[in-house]
């Protein structure tokens, strides 16, 4: 896996850093944006049948009613839209940088852009997408964060990023962040975060959209979800404020789970408090949220893809989908990551990226009945990695 450590510098105001920022990002992984890209359009233009305008009709119409209402002077003493304004310089300078690097139209565009906006919303409500997992030892003594992804070979391609923002806004304390990526993707997307210096860590596993008339519920008029993970991260302090910051303007585009762990309410030795885990759901048209600190007192708690909440469970239809019967589709996991107490808080984490491999499983290699499959651009032919430390590129 790739690693990128970006610092910006207090003498230039926040959206100039943001800019700058998506500007260096582009430019240092120009080529990784390509690769990735081409693979994931060969990969999609494999897997859907409708292709057509639509799709950049909806993101099209989504960008502009953004970026007004982000200007609005009726957002101007949100720390919610004042991200949103920051986030969107560093995808400007993202984007600027990737057309000076590549013709327009050969880059910068979302995997999600061979899909129409039912489609879209079917592909992110996908099985299988990435499990996640928070543990505490016996005697409390630690707390443990981990989340695999699950996805196709395609998206092999990854990078591991270390973002360090010198903000002015005072309303924005998350400023240093940690989490594992794609090219050209400004959120995580797996999803697994760490957030400095509020101390957060955000796991996410994707749930199943069985429900379809929820579809008929979403809207372009929205702030998407990387757009509301990326804002809550760096305006929340608490799993509370960030279930309350990520629902807000709800684009119902991608069905998650989310586990937040504040490790401000852990103390290694000493009884769990309230509010070190919050679990926060997502369906279309609404969002839940709970304390299940008391549930991870026995040890651990893990989601696999299926909501823990009830509301967020019947809501996707799981009970009329189980009833069915029907058999999940095969998935692929590619990836972990892992991080403890003392590593969250200095935003380190031990990832390996690849298939798994075990003594009775050898290393995934684009060869043989794999040679053609999928295209692969920028990943090497056998992946054979062991754990390696993420840290944080000091900076003088």
């Amino acid at each position: 896996m790739g690693h990128l450590t970006i610092n910006t510098s207090a003498v230039f105001p926040d959206s100039e850093q943001l800019k700058a920022a998506g500007f260096l990002e582009g430019w240092l992984t120009a080529e990784r944006i390509h690769q990735h890209f081409q693979n994931m359009v060969a990969f999609y233009e494999t897997s859907n049948n409708e292709n057509g305008p639509a799709q950049f009709q909806f993101l099209a119409t989504q960008e502009v009613w953004l970026r007004h209402q982000m200007n609005s002077s009726d957002t101007q003493q949100s720390p919610f839209w004042a991200y949103i304004r920051l986030l969107m310089a560093q995808f400007d300078g993202l984007v600027q940088v990737g057309r000076r690097r590549h013709e327009p139209g050969s880059g910068l565009v979302t995997d999600w852009d061979s899909l129409s906006p039912r489609e879209l919303a079917v592909e992110l409500a996908a099985p299988g997408r990435c499990t996640a997992f928070v543990k505490v030892t016996p005697d409390f003594s630690d707390i443990f964060v981990a989340q695999a992804a699950w996805f196709t070979y395609a998206a092999m391609v990854r990078i591991f990023k270390h973002y360090h923002f010198k903000l002015h806004d005072t309303s924005l304390p998350g400023t240093d962040l940690a989490y594992s990526s794609y090219p050209g993707q400004l959120s995580s997307d797996d999803d697994f975060y760490l957030v400095n210096p509020t101390h957060l860590a955000v796991l996410q596993t994707t749930n199943r959209l069985f429900n379809e008339s929820l579809l008929d519920t979403i809207q372009p008029q929205a702030v998407l979800s990387w757009q509301r993970v990326r804002s809550a991260l760096s305006a929340a302090s608490s799993g509370k404020e960030w279930a309350q910051l990520v629902g807000l303007h709800n684009s119902g585009t991608y069905t998650n789970s989310w586990l937040v762990i504040d490790l401000k309410r852990f103390s290694p030795g000493r009884p769990l408090q309230h509010g070190l885990l919050t679990v926060v759901e997502q369906v279309p048209d609404a969002m839940f949220s709970a304390d299940f600190t008391h549930i991870l007192e026995s040890g651990y708690f893990a989601l696999y893809n299926v909501p823990a909440l009830q509301p967020a469970y019947e809501a996707l239809g799981y009970p009329a989908f189980l009833a069915s019967q029907h058999a999940m589709p095969a998935a692929g996991c590619y990836d972990g990551k892992v991080s403890s107490f003392a590593m969250a808080l200095a935003l380190e984490a031990e990832v390996v990226n690849g298939p798994t491999v075990t003594p009775d499983l050898p290393p995934f290699t684009w060869e043989g009945r794999w040679q053609n499959a999928l295209l692969h651009l920028g990943q090497p032919q056998r992946f054979n990695f062991t754990w390696e430390r993420m840290t944080p590129v000091a900076w003088p």
